[in-house]
């Protein structure tokens, strides 16, 4: 079962997910080792327009983050990178990918959780968010996406890399990491409880 949440946390899940009674982000059971200068890599163009506001709502939380070079050579570490490429997906838009300073995997693309990163002693230290452009999902998250897309997908995806999993609630959820892109409302900020989460998490 927690690694079943676990798979169903670890992408954005490109299907109609039922409303519960519960409206928070679940926790993948890592943190990221690094809050302030995180190192940003621009590998989405498509995505440019989305960054800037994410870096500022993400900044209300306390992260701040730098430039780094726009290719995937070491160094990795306290670097997030925003990948985009045909992946061979048709109906997932993302997945992001999360690991170590060893270079070890947190969470596989399959969903398997490796036991190589936890909330102390093993931080997530490198994340790799990989979009998808040859993505021919649903018509709520279209190819090429719309601006409020960026904004969500954007934020939506920094927040795996911190730790965060998806909620259990699709519609009126409060929170960026709602289960799947036509979800309504589809969020393009961060809400009241990512903030009350990251403040907890990332003091």
């Amino acid at each position: 079962m927690k690694k079943m949440k676990q798979l169903l946390s670890l992408a954005l899940i490109l299907a109609i997910a039922p409303n519960t009674l519960f409206a928070s982000p679940t926790d993948l059971g890592y943190r990221f080792a690094h809050k302030t200068n995180i190192v940003f890599r621009n590998l989405a163009p498509t995505y440019n327009d989305a960054y800037t506001p994410a870096a500022v709502d993400y900044g209300t939380a306390g992260f701040t983050f730098v430039a780094g070079p726009s290719h995937l050579d070491p160094p990795y570490s306290k670097n997030v990178a925003f990948h985009e490429a045909n992946w061979g997906w048709t109906t997932l838009r993302a997945l992001s990918l999360a690991y170590n300073s060893n270079g070890d995997i947190c969470i596989t693309e399959s969903g398997v959780w490796t036991g190589h990163c936890n909330k102390t002693t093993k931080k997530a230290d490198f994340g790799y968010i990989k979009i998808n452009n040859a993505y021919t999902g649903i018509s709520a998250f279209p190819n090429p996406p719309t601006l409020a897309n960026k904004n969500f997908l954007i934020r939506h995806e920094f927040g795996h890399t911190l730790g965060l999993g998806h909620a259990v609630v699709c519609n009126n959820a409060n929170t960026i990491m709602v289960p799947a892109v036509n979800c309504s409302p589809l969020y393009t900020t961060l809400q009241t409880s990512d903030f009350t989460v990251l403040g907890a998490w990332y003091p």
